[in-house]
């Protein structure tokens, strides 16, 4: 019980520090709890908050534990056994949260590597500050602290080959894909929102296609239409069937775009323009072909998931692929310009359209790249590791398309990694970056990481000095 505050202080931090790491994702999570629970709140942000929260009150008490009190703040109510309870509930909800969501853990790893040249410096600043208070009071408290401040050095710089950003390569910044075009600026997967993806300057578009009932490749994310058209207020009756149980007019007379403007999912709509609201409200489900036309108008690049029709007796479920691949080709797109996921019908594809760049969208072997002709490979930011990312350019020649980003530290992160693409959830955030969140060299990195320690260490002394100078003085 007597190092309770330090061993609290430990485990908000850590928790703390993993919740900060996923916040790319939060929006999967805050989705995943509302089709559970059939609540709408942003859960994510809520448990940021609330470890926070754990990590001001785990400060206070080591504070406190330390000699150093805060008179302002009560800290009998932060005694012993709150923080056991307290401490319990963290390692609990840890435990809980990534047990169910265990793909995250990767994303934390990632983020450290990430951030750990930045880690290691600011370790090293803190323990020239810790010699300097604590470490001058014994010879062998000094010993043992610097004896400890070598193996934490030696550790940091024995996994800098996993640092992304520690390299010595020339690195491209990766291509950016508008994910369902811009969804911060407009409604998904409508013309207005790939609109806002060009002015946005993306590379490419990524999207989601699904066959209507009468044939017609149309973008939706979603199973059913409820979420993002007024489907409930047209075809009441209908509102829960999958979006290919309906004709392609039956489609155009939904108003796509409206439920943006009601629900505001991003934070945006409350500084648009009047015209810009109007125009939102204006929107319609768009046709693969518009997009494709689109895209060949503006020489972006295509990549989309396709589905098998989920509607019971749907007319185009063995054919889907062939419909989809049809309109393609009448759009008048460039076959280059096409990314094509992989899938069950490969060799029709490869038969009929042998311009499209093959894509596959989980980790393969050399035998499957060769038999499916790939060249590029789709996977989740956290599903691969920066140094599996080289070894397939340099054993398979296979670039790599990352989703779904919107952050800068996952963008930075793959742009570190040598990643050909990011599909983007905010393409005006990552456009607009113009080098990685930082980039050094290994002698670089040693050279600061060694002085940071030593400078850190002479400014004190001379603090020191010049204090008790002018104490004296």
């Amino acid at each position: 019980m007597e190092n309770i505050s330090f061993i609290f202080f430990i485990v908000s931090t850590i928790f703390l520090f993993s919740w900060t790491a996923v916040a790319n994702d939060y929006a999967i999570f805050n989705k995943t709890l509302h089709e559970v629970l059939h609540i709408s709140m942003e859960f994510g942000e809520i448990i940021l908050l609330l470890a926070v929260f754990t990590f001001s009150i785990s400060v206070v008490c080591l504070l406190n534990q330390l000699g150093i009190k805060l008179s302002l703040l009560k800290l009998c109510l932060f005694g012993k056994n709150f923080q056991v309870i307290l401490c319990i509930v963290v390692v609990f909800a840890y435990l809980v949260i990534f047990a169910i969501w265990r793909p995250e853990l990767q994303t934390v790893l990632l983020f450290f590597f990430h951030f750990a040249p930045i880690f290691h410096i600011l370790f090293n600043v803190f323990a020239a500050v810790g010699l300097y208070c604590y470490g001058c009071k014994a010879y062998n408290l000094k010993l043992k602290f610097l004896l400890l401040l070598l193996v934490f050095n030696f550790l940091f710089f024995n996994f800098s080959d996993n640092y992304p950003c520690i390299t010595e390569r020339k690195l491209s910044k990766p291509k950016i894909f508008g994910h369902r075009g811009n969804m911060k600026s407009a409604p998904e997967n409508t013309l207005f929102a790939f609109q806002m993806a060009d002015k946005s300057g993306v590379d490419g578009y990524e999207t989601d296609v699904a066959i209507s009932y009468d044939g017609v490749p149309f973008l939706i994310h979603d199973t059913n239409l409820l979420r993002t058209t007024n489907i409930a207020q047209i075809f009441p009756d209908r509102k829960h069937l999958p979006a290919e149980a309906f004709t392609w007019n039956e489609l155009q007379q939904l108003d796509a775009g409206s439920w943006y403007v009601h629900t505001d999912p991003y934070g945006t709509v409350r500084y648009m323009s009047e015209n810009e609201k109007e125009k939102i409200t204006k929107q319609k489900v768009m046709s693969l072909s518009d997009l494709a036309v689109r895209a060949s108008k503006t020489k972006k690049m295509l990549i989309f998931d396709y589905r098998l029709p989920r509607a019971p007796n749907h007319p185009y479920l063995f054919n889907h692929v062939q419909v989809i691949v049809q309109a393609l080709q009448k759009s008048g797109i460039d076959p280059k310009k096409v990314l094509w996921i992989s899938g069950p019908h490969y060799q029709h594809v490869l038969s009929n359209a042998p311009a499209f760049v093959q894509v596959y969208g989980s980790h393969v072997s050399p035998v499957l790249v060769k038999r499916r002709k790939l060249k590029m490979l789709i996977l989740e930011y956290n599903d691969i590791t920066p140094l599996q990312v080289q070894d397939y350019l340099r054993r398979d020649n296979l670039s790599m398309i990352l989703y779904s980003s919107s952050t800068t530290w996952t963008f930075s992160l793959a742009w570190c990694e040598g990643a050909n693409s990011m599909i983007s959830d905010d393409p005006t955030l990552h456009g607009n970056m113009n080098s990685p969140m930082y980039l050094m060299s290994f002698r670089y990195y040693s050279c600061i990481c060694t002085t940071a320690f030593f400078i850190t260490l002479f400014i004190l002394n001379i603090a020191s000095s010049l204090f008790s100078w002018l104490h004296n003085f």
